[in-house]
């Protein structure tokens, strides 16, 4: 059909028959034989299909069904559940079908995404002579919660990542988020003194107990940093920095530094690749 050219109403519908066919026609008739079957094992219907004509069998079935209320209607709700479920499945399968396409177009440019991150953050780490216990993530705002955009250490087990979303209420990233900066550099010692490391999760930055436990790095310090757009007024993410040894972060000054070119170089850099990122609203709007 050419551009511009509008379909039938006729056509359309029967676009619409033969599409509605071919899903749901094979878990239709299913569950129309299941319900025949139900139907063929009552004891009534067995005692009316004995030594009777064809004519008169299918009289005595039409009236079984019509006076047995209480097979009828939850058959009619097995055969509309059935739709229902399948009619889920097929969505669930296009919803699928589309978060393929959406990888595939990300795996496109992962590796050069993955890249210009990488070297960015393991260029931070070297110029302020960062220990292998730091790690160093940047998080998107995006809605009213963060997700992780990237992450570095030159520990492999601290730099894999964690939770997908974080909202903007909670933890080092939410207090940074709301004032402008967080800095803490000496929590108590999870190995030696857990209780406590918990508490003062909790009092910091509102992380309760079980959040505490699943926390795959135990940080002793943080230093978290709103990046702004590059007009300066609007927060679009958070760095942080993080150690499992306290007061690492004191002497650097970072909050100068992301406050001037190091923050506008994260700026330039979250920009120039916000046309490919992959998008939580976006996902949100799609139904993933």
């Amino acid at each position: 059909m050419s551009a511009g050219t509008k379909m039938s109403p006729t056509k359309r519908l029967g676009y619409w028959v033969v599409d509605f066919l071919i899903d749901y026609l094979s878990p239709i008739l299913q569950a129309l034989s299941t319900v025949w079957l139900t139907v063929a094992d009552k004891p009534a219907f067995k005692l009316y299909s004995q030594n009777i004509s064809n004519s008169e069998y299918f009289d005595r079935l039409v009236k079984l069904l019509q006076n047995d209320w209480s097979f009828w209607t939850p058959a009619f709700l097995f055969i509309l559940g059935t739709i229902g479920s399948m009619h889920r499945t097929h969505a669930v399968k296009k919803l699928q079908n589309q978060i393929q396409e959406m990888e595939q177009a990300i795996r496109s440019v992962h590796p050069e995404f993955k890249q210009a991150w990488d070297t960015k953050l393991e260029t931070l780490t070297r110029n302020y002579s960062l220990p292998h216990t730091t790690r160093i993530s940047v998080y998107k705002h995006e809605g009213n919660q963060f997700t992780l955009y990237h992450r570095y250490s030159e520990d492999p087990v601290l730099k894999k990542p964690g939770r997908p979303f974080y909202p903007e209420t909670d933890g080092c990233i939410g207090k940074a988020y709301r004032e402008g900066k967080c800095e803490v550099s000496n929590l108590p010692c999870p190995q030696t003194d857990l209780a406590n490391y918990k508490l003062a999760q909790q009092a910091q930055f509102n992380i309760n107990s079980g959040t505490v436990d699943n926390f795959k790095m135990k940080s002793r310090c943080y230093a978290a940093y709103p990046i702004y757009e590059l007009n300066k007024r609007d927060k679009i993410g958070i760095i942080v920095f993080e150690s499992t040894l306290p007061d690492q972060f004191s002497s650097i000054d970072l909050h100068t530094k992301i406050k001037g070119k190091e923050g506008e170089n994260l700026s330039i850099l979250m920009a120039a690749w916000k046309n490919v990122e992959p998008s939580l609203i976006y996902a949100k709007d799609m139904g993933y």
